[in-house]
């Protein structure tokens, strides 16, 4: 039996550190009545990098009070599409000598070609605290046309949440391996006791000292966040170890990250803990989040924070992000992955998220989410090995926006309710399936083998 009606009844209520080797040649291009080509090197070293504006300092700390909980503690190749001219190339290049970008795809901050129309290029900026590039900014610089560059065929990416150092844990790290899995996002709270170095032991233990590991911060790690031995040092060391990935901006905070064609912002807000510009509506944050999707070129980005609206989440969470976060990132349609609540859900695709009055305008297809301007999606996957919490009936049972969720007492997949109950496990993505570039396949499984949500996602 179907617990959520689909009327609205809700009330209203570097990185990789890129050294230039050598600058690239300027390649001669034929056949073209008016070829254009852009040639972009940075240079980081120490901390500067290239990615235009001023950046945050580091460093700051911030308690663990604020947040509110119940019942515990809670590339492949493809070309750069212009109207009128052609696609930009970047240069900027790693340690080894390869070009920064995969599969021929045009680096962030180069000159895009349109029509003899070019956008802007990077200028250099310089991070202190140990943050990476510029705060603001996404991994290109705009220009006119459209660009689409897509992801690696079949890249498979496991999103978690809510670790801690523990059996539990070490469980997810392992399906997540036996899956195959080319990425982790860990979307905050990372192992409850303030231990950096047993977090990440952890980590490396399981999937190797070289895996592409992509960390945001939670309430949970503030404390323990800054220093030369707290949480961001050992996020960006990881980071620094893998050629294919690029960000700019502070690791975890702030900062853009792709890999191998996926765009990933990544965003403190709401998560007081760490500092009053990472609260709920913070106005830095919120203009990050802009400037980030504004400037993307990327087929696929995904915004990634820790925390939650309490609509957003099948548990007891307060509204701690603001709507504002999750409207910016439906304007540009790009996918929501969150962390904070310990269990398990999606929402269907929404086009009014914020507005109450008719349940945050869900689509009415259960398995399949829909992406473009004006439609998102949000995900909360927090079972990575904390604690598996309860569905919250008092607070959702009147909800008309969700598709699937997997608590500890609730399991609903597709609008329909099953049998069992949920344990730990990861959301896993692949994207650019069936030769299809804006295609992902979707799947949630638990560390018994038990496939807990199924779905596709599109992009319009």
């Amino acid at each position: 039996m179907r617990r959520h009606v689909l009327e609205h009844s809700k009330p209203s209520a570097p990185l990789r550190l890129i050294t230039t080797v050598a600058l690239l040649s300027m390649i001669s291009l034929t056949d073209c009545d008016s070829p254009e080509y852009a040639e972009d090197s940075t240079l980081e070293s120490g901390g500067a990098t290239a990615s235009g504006g001023a950046t945050a300092s580091g460093g700051e700390r911030g308690s663990e009070g604020g947040e509110t909980e119940s019942g515990g503690d809670s590339s492949a190749s493809g070309s750069t599409s212009r109207a009128g001219g052609s696609g930009s190339q970047g240069g900027s290049l790693n340690s080894g000598g390869l070009p920064g970008s995969l599969g021929g795809q045009s680096n962030a901050g180069g000159r895009a070609a349109s029509g003899g129309d070019s956008g802007g290029s990077a200028t250099g900026g310089h991070s202190t605290g140990g943050e990476l590039g510029a705060s603001g900014g996404g991994p290109s610089s705009g220009g006119s046309g459209e660009t689409q560059l897509p992801t690696a065929e079949g890249l498979l990416v496991a999103f978690i949440g809510d670790q801690g150092v523990n059996a539990d844990a070490k469980d997810v790290l392992a399906l997540i391996e036996r899956e195959g899995a080319d990425a982790v996002v860990h979307n905050g709270d990372f192992d409850y006791t303030d231990d950096p170095a047993a977090w990440d032991a952890q980590i490396s233990g399981a999937l190797g000292e070289n895996f592409p590991y992509f960390s945001v911060v939670g309430n949970h790690d503030a404390r323990a966040w800054p220093g030369v031995a707290g949480y961001n040092s050992y996020v960006r060391a990881r980071m620094e170890r893998v050629p294919e990935i690029e960000c700019t901006g502070e690791l975890g905070v702030m900062a853009n990250c792709t890999f191998r064609g996926l765009h990933l912002v990544q965003s403190c807000v709401g998560t007081n803990e760490l500092r009053a510009s990472c609260g709920k509506d913070a106005p830095e944050q919120l203009d990050f989040l802009e400037q980030s999707l504004t400037n993307d070129q990327h087929l696929w980005s995904i915004c990634a924070w820790h925390k939650n609206q309490s609509d957003m989440q099948v548990g007891r969470k307060a509204d701690e992000v603001g709507w504002k976060a999750y409207q910016v990132c439906q304007t540009h349609g790009s996918l929501i992955t969150t962390g904070h609540e310990h269990s398990y859900s999606r929402t269907r695709t929404l086009t009014a998220v914020g507005n109450t009055s008719i349940g945050h305008g869900p689509l009415s297809v259960f398995e399949r989410i829909e992406l473009g301007p004006g439609k998102t999606a949000a995900i909360v996957s927090g079972l990575g090995g904390q604690e598996v919490r309860d569905y919250s009936g008092t607070n959702h049972d009147d909800d008309s926006w969700w598709a699937s969720y997997y608590a500890i007492d609730a399991w609903m997949m597709n609008g329909d309710d099953q049998d069992g109950v949920a344990t730990y496990g990861a959301l896993f993505i692949r994207f650019n399936v069936d030769a299809d570039p804006k295609k992902a396949e979707a799947y949630f499984k638990d560390v018994d083998g038990v496939v807990a949500d199924e779905f596709t996602i599109v992009l319009d």
